[in-house]
């Protein structure tokens, strides 16, 4: 069975060739779960990848991808139909990712489609969305409040940064105002300009920000 996927290569002379092409599905690793990927994102590993990073990709050809959304079609632990997810671990970097139409991964790096969210959405936050989802939470563990004082976070034009810096200003229990988070924003002559209120729509900021791009594999429709 042929499948189509993003394959980078490396030429004779060092240089990476790219481009979308069929593989065989018997090229996949022989792990027990196989994914029908639907959705996958953008990061800065997979560009790493793509431009034949050997700290990221050792061998090439090579598929990038670190996260994946799709619908189970074969595993010993899900059932056929079930929609998962796949974010980290060592897919799209020495295991073919998600910027492919299957992946073929071990039954451990799966986790079901948490009710409510969509692929789409999942793909947007993505491991970015994670990451900072995990940091969020160990805050809330060690009991943030407004009275804490102003929470700092480094990066936060990043993909991790900011999606933490969204979901802090949207938590209804740190009742957040303008003096409680600010954005720190610097100019092209390097000068800090303090006091832009990070109270936004979360759509609207990714989109324009554009520290998430989510990729649909419509490949077919190509």
């Amino acid at each position: 069975m042929k499948y189509r996927a993003l394959i980078v290569k490396e030429t004779a002379d060092g240089t990476m060739e790219h481009g979308i092409d069929e593989r065989d599905l018997s090229l996949l690793p022989e792990h027990d779960t196989l994914v029908k990927v639907q959705w996958s994102s953008l990061n800065y590993k997979d560009a790493l990848s793509f431009s034949g990073h050997k700290g990221i990709t050792r061998t090439f050809p090579h598929t990038p991808g670190i996260d994946a959304a799709g619908v189970v079609e074969s595993s010993p632990r899900f059932k056929s139909g079930t929609d998962v997810l796949v974010v980290g671990y060592d897919l799209g970097m020495n295991t073919p990712g998600g910027l492919g139409e299957y992946i073929r991964v071990p039954a451990d790096w799966v986790i079901p489609l948490p009710e409510g969210l969509s692929m789409r959405d999942a793909m947007t936050f993505g491991t970015a969305g994670f990451t900072a989802g995990q940091c969020v939470e160990r805050l809330l563990e060690n009991r943030l409040t407004p009275d804490a004082g102003p929470v700092v976070v480094t990066g936060a034009t990043g993909g991790v940064g900011s999606v933490a810096v969204a979901l802090l200003a949207g938590l209804p229990a740190l009742a957040l105002n303008n003096a409680f988070l600010q954005g720190l924003w610097w100019g092209a002559e390097g000068h800090p300009f303090v006091g832009t209120p990070l109270l936004f729509d979360i759509g609207v900021f990714l989109a324009v920000l554009g520290a998430v791009l989510a990729i649909l594999l419509a490949l077919e429709e190509t």
